[in-house]
């Protein structure tokens, strides 16, 4: 049994590391017992080439899981068993159904639209063809239709719309005359005569003459179209200054009155 230093060294020269390990490799040389050391001249660990090749293989070598008694027919066994369980894998079948659904040939190629559509162009190939054929025939020929515009119009019920623009006509003068004549239901002249009995009925009980304030306003206007701007802003000032003079004047009358009292 190798000891854990023997272990490293032999790792490292299995590797290819370059480390001071001596091997033994002469085939004449008794090997030491599993008790004796292995040991070179210098004291080195000593490691059999044999021995150093078994334990770089030992690492590629099948180890099972579980203790057996033979390596190989284990190895033969859990190969079996892992192809199984790989086929049974690629063969087992899904719970849900991930495939793509089914297709209908008649929602894609739409029969129905293509024998429209042939239908639409075979109509326009026939349409075309006699266009053809009718051009055709007017450029050999001089052709069976006169282009000259003689045609008058005429109107089946053109009688007919002209009595009944009369009878429109008829009627809406009726009933323009019958406005124009007729008699009002309201007397505008007693409402005026009303109305100016009310104006005296006022003017006898008001206490001040009607009428005296359009007279004052009328003469205010006079006065203004009459005077310049200036001479108006002259004459307000004038009668303000003459209206606080007074108002002075009794306000000294009056407290001269309080003291003689």
């Amino acid at each position: 049994m190798l000891s854990l230093n023997e272990q490293k060294q032999l790792f490292y020269f299995c590797v290819g590391l370059r480390k001071k390990i001596f091997v033994h490799s002469s085939p004449c040389q008794t090997w030491p017992t599993r008790n004796e050391s292995h040991r070179g001249p210098a004291g080195e660990p000593v490691v059999r080439f044999r021995d150093a090749f078994l334990l770089y293989k030992m690492h590629r070598s099948y180890q099972p899981v579980l203790p057996c008694a033979n390596k190989y027919l284990q190895l033969k066994w859990d190969k079996e068993k892992y192809e199984g369980h790989k086929k049974r894998i690629q063969a087992a079948k899904p719970s849900v159904d991930t495939s793509s659904p089914a297709i209908y040939n008649h929602l894609h190629l739409k029969l129905g639209k293509l024998k429209l559509e042939e239908d639409r162009h075979s109509d326009i190939e026939r349409e075309n063809r006699v266009l053809l054929e009718k051009i055709s025939r007017i450029m050999r020929t001089k052709g069976q239709i006169d282009n000259k515009n003689d045609y008058k119009a005429k109107s089946l019920n053109a009688e007919k719309r002209k009595q009944e623009q009369r009878r429109v006509s008829q009627e809406n003068r009726v009933i323009l005359d019958r406005i124009t004549k007729a008699q009002p239901h309201y007397q505008v002249q007693r409402w005026h005569e009303d109305w100016q009995r009310a104006e005296k009925y006022m003017a006898s009980i008001a206490r001040y003459p009607r009428g005296q304030c359009k007279s004052h306003s009328l003469k205010e206007e006079q006065f203004k179209e009459k005077t310049p701007k200036r001479d108006r802003k002259r004459n307000k000032q004038l009668k303000e200054e003459s209206m606080n003079s007074k108002m002075k004047e009794r306000e000294h009358a009056h407290h001269g009155k309080g003291k003689n009292n």
